[in-house]
């Protein structure tokens, strides 16, 4: 079988962290399927994390800068927020940030201190809700 190329986008920096692939169609709970194009998110070198469609040949959705702007070499882990797909993400420069998947939005930021180099692990409720009464639920 001969491998086919669909798109080729240029990604504008080094990119040495794990790429994380949002999924092309979630049940709703409901029984029912809803569906949504492909994302490919990642965070690159230059500090920032960004989101391209692959169901629309790479094509950018957004890109956000994260707090002091240095390079990420952790994956994106996702989780839900208040009902919203995000993000959270490590920085080399300390910070743990958590992002809205849909628009890019800076949603908050920890500041740990000390170089983040693995994706952070999440701590959910029941349903795989982060919750905002506990704090400090990523680590």
């Amino acid at each position: 079988q001969t491998m086919v190329k669909l798109w080729h986008i240029d990604c504008w920096t080094p990119i040495y962290s794990k790429l994380l692939v949002y999924p092309k169609c979630m049940n709703s709970g409901d029984n029912t399927i809803k569906k949504y194009s492909t994302k490919l998110i990642f965070g690159a070198i230059d500090g920032s994390v960004r989101c391209l469609d692959t169901s629309e040949n790479g094509v950018e959705m957004w890109n956000t800068t994260v707090p002091k702007q240095k390079p990420i070499f952790s994956g994106c882990c996702p989780m839900k927020v208040n009902g919203l797909d995000c993000i959270v993400v490590g920085t080399n420069g300390g910070n743990v940030s958590c992002i809205d998947t849909k628009c890019g939005e800076l949603l908050w930021s920890f500041d740990a201190k000390s170089a983040i180099l693995g994706t952070p692990a999440v701590l959910v409720d029941d349903e795989g809700n982060y919750s905002n009464e506990k704090k400090n639920n990523a680590i």
